[in-house]
Order: C-alpha cells, then sequence, then structure tokens
C-alpha cells in the first residue's frame, strides 16, 4: 500500500487472517477474507464481524444539545430519550444534503454521532460553525481515539450475551454504556445494524479493540467479513 493510508488498530489481525486489503477512502481495509459470497451468507446465516473503524464519532455536548442538533438537522431530536438512536440528513443553507449521520442520545446533555469516513472532517467544521455563540453546546471530535467493531446476524444477541454478558445486548436503535463484562472492555454499544440484520456496533479505545475483536473473532458463529460483503448485503435490502 502506499505511504499516508491510515491503518486501523486492528489492520494487524486482518492481514494475519491472510484478507484482501484495499484503499477505501484513505484506509487499509479488508475487502474479504474468503469470498464475498461466503461473508455475506455467513452474516445472513449466522454472524459476521466487521471493522468499522473508518467511520467518525463526535460526542454534541451541552443542556441545549438536542434542541440545537433539531435545528441544524432534519431530525426532531427532542423525540428521543436517552436510550435511542436515530437517523437524520445534514442539509446546508440552500437545503441541499451535506451529509447522513446515524445518532444515539447518551443521556438528556449528550448525543453520539457517527459520520461518514470521508465527511468527519467536513461535518466537524460545518456543525463547530453553526454552534450557539454563548458556548452552550461543544463539539468533541474522538474519532482518531476510537475503534467501532460491528458484529451483524441473527445470532449477534447471543454471541454479545457470550462474550460481554447479557447486559450488553441492546434491541434495535437502543443503546448504552457498555456495562461491566469480564474483558474489562468499557465503551458505549448501539443497535443500528446496517446490513438488514439485528445487530450492534461497539465503540471502544483503540488499545481495547484486538481484546474485543479476538474474543469475538473465537466465537464459533462469527465470521470476519469485508467491505465486499458489506456492500452486497446492503444491496440485498435495498440500502444506499
Amino acid at each position: 500500500m502506499s505511504d499516508g493510508l491510515v491503518r486501523t488498530a486492528l489492520y494487524d489481525f486482518h492481514v494475519s487472517a491472510g484478507a484482501k486489503i484495499v484503499d477505501f477512502h484513505g484506509y487499509e481495509l479488508p475487502i474479504w477474507y474468503s469470498s464475498i459470497q461466503e461473508e455475506h451468507l455467513a452474516t445472513r446465516s449466522s454472524a459476521g464481524l466487521f471493522d468499522v473503524s473508518h467511520m467518525g464519532l463526535f460526542r454534541f455536548q451541552g443542556e441545549e444539545v438536542r434542541s440545537w442538533l433539531s435545528s441544524v438537522s432534519t431530525q426532531e431530536y427532542m423525540k428521543f430519550q436517552p436510550g435511542r438512536c436515530g437517523y437524520t440528513h445534514f442539509l446546508d443553507h440552500d437545503g441541499l444534503i451535506i451529509d447522513d449521520m446515524i445518532f444515539a442520545v447518551s443521556s438528556e446533555s449528550e448525543v453520539l454521532g457517527v459520520p461518514n469516513s470521508t465527511m468527519v472532517g467536513i461535518m466537524f467544521q460545518w456543525l463547530s460553525d453553526q454552534l450557539p455563540s454563548d458556548g452552550s453546546v461543544i463539539i468533541l471530535d474522538v474519532s482518531d481515539e476510537t475503534s467501532i467493531i460491528a458484529l451483524q446476524g441473527p445470532l449477534s444477541g447471543k454471541i454479545i450475551s457470550e462474550v460481554l454478558g447479557f447486559d450488553n445486548v441492546v434491541g434495535v436503535f437502543r443503546c448504552q454504556e457498555i456495562e461491566q463484562n469480564e474483558l474489562g472492555i468499557s465503551g458505549w454499544i448501539q443497535g443500528t445494524g446496517y446490513t438488514g440484520e439485528a445487530g450492534v456496533e461497539i465503540f471502544v479505545p483503540n488499545e481495547q479493540a484486538p481484546i474485543l475483536w479476538d474474543s469475538l473473532n473465537a466465537h464459533p458463529s462469527s465470521t470476519p467479513v469485508g467491505l465486499g460483503a458489506r456492500d452486497t448485503l446492503r444491496m440485498e435490502k435495498g440500502y444506499l
């Protein structure tokens, strides 16, 4: 690979597993491990394990954070209570879409957002320009220090229960801080699967990502999946 590409905290695992690595928007990520077809079918029948650390993570904080977000996006955040997730678009001043984003309401004064990989810098700057002048709302970009591991498929809940404990099993568009577990994993978990299956996305500090990945990958019902099957899974469901 050429210089300047970003490697996730799980890059060494992908290489050791024999993955076909490609340049994906400036990140070195696996397009497949065995084959796109095998990984696609494994996700549909059991569970697929994805490194999606190229996605970003913002923390929006402030007492009026939900009303402010409602004023700069297409979603009404006041409808969402802590522990719930949603989907929104951000528009420019001409009403044109800048980007879409999954969000999670952490508390009355904090919302987490997951911008698309190529749009992290653009969205951070645009949203920063819209912040209240009194400093009542702030944005923290914690993308570089965070790894995102997704587990998708009908057996994902069973795997999470056995690896991280039953208290960390979340429902569709539900979210929470990761509860205490035997692995000592901390961070955030939310059920906003993008493959058309039940599933979760887990946000952890980079240094914890290899531990979590190894534990999830060791489960007999889990199969590592690359970018190729991620796309075919989404196309099969008619997603963008």
